[in-house]
C-alpha cells in the first residue's frame, strides 16, 4: 500500500483515464460476472488537513459493460438500476481519514453509506492516481430482484486519474 497525500488543491477526474470495475457471482454463486462502468465526471478537493478533503464522482448508470449485451440490458432496466429514471450513480464523500474515504452512494434514488479503502495514491506532477476498493450490498439500494440468480454483493475497484486544476 503506497499512499502519498497529494498537495492541497482541486483535482478533476479524467473519465477517459479512469475505470470503475466490479465483480460478483451469479447463478447461486457458481458463476463469476465482471464488468465496468464509465465515470461521467468527478472532482477531488485535497485540503489541509487531509481529513477536510472532499470527493464527488458521477457514474453513467447505463454504461455497464459485462461483455454480455443481454445481461447489460437487464441491469439497466427497471428490474435493477432503472437507468431511464436514474441515469447517474453518485458518490459524495463526507469523511476522509486515509486510507478510508466514507460517503454516500446514490443508486436508483436510494442512498447508503459506503467506505472506500484507498489502496494506493500517488502524485506525479499535476496528476493524482488513486486505486480504491469497496464492497456494495445491492439490497442497501432496494435492488432485490432475482435472489440467487444475481449476486447480492459486488466488489468494486476504482482506478482514478485526476489532474490538478490550474489557478
Amino acid at each position: 500500500m503506497t499512499i502519498q497525500i497529494p498537495p492541497p488543491g482541486e483535482y478533476r477526474i479524467d473519465p477517459a483515464a479512469s475505470t470503475v470495475a466490479f465483480r460478483t457471482k451469479h447463478f447461486f454463486g457458481l458463476g463469476a460476472v465482471k464488468g465496468t462502468f464509465t465515470i461521467a465526471e468527478g472532482d477531488i478537493t485535497v485540503a489541509d488537513p487531509p481529513t477536510a478533503s472532499t470527493v464527488r464522482v458521477v457514474i453513467v448508470a447505463d454504461s455497464i459493460n459485462t461483455a454480455n449485451p443481454t445481461r447489460d440490458k437487464m441491469v439497466v432496466s427497471k428490474t435493477y438500476l432503472d437507468a431511464a429514471n436514474h441515469p447517474t450513480i453518485t458518490f459524495v464523500a463526507d469523511s476522509v481519514s486515509p486510507p478510508a474515504v466514507q460517503g454516500d452512494l446514490a443508486v436508483r434514488g436510494s442512498s447508503a453509506s459506503v467506505t472506500l479503502t484507498v489502496e494506493s495514491a500517488v502524485t506525479d506532477g499535476e496528476n493524482l492516481t488513486l486505486n480504491a476498493t469497496t464492497e456494495i450490498d445491492r439490497y442497501d439500494f432496494g435492488v432485490k430482484a432475482m435472489p440467487g440468480m444475481t449476486g447480492r454483493k459486488l466488489a468494486f475497484t476504482l482506478d482514478v486519474v485526476a489532474r490538478k486544476v490550474s489557478g
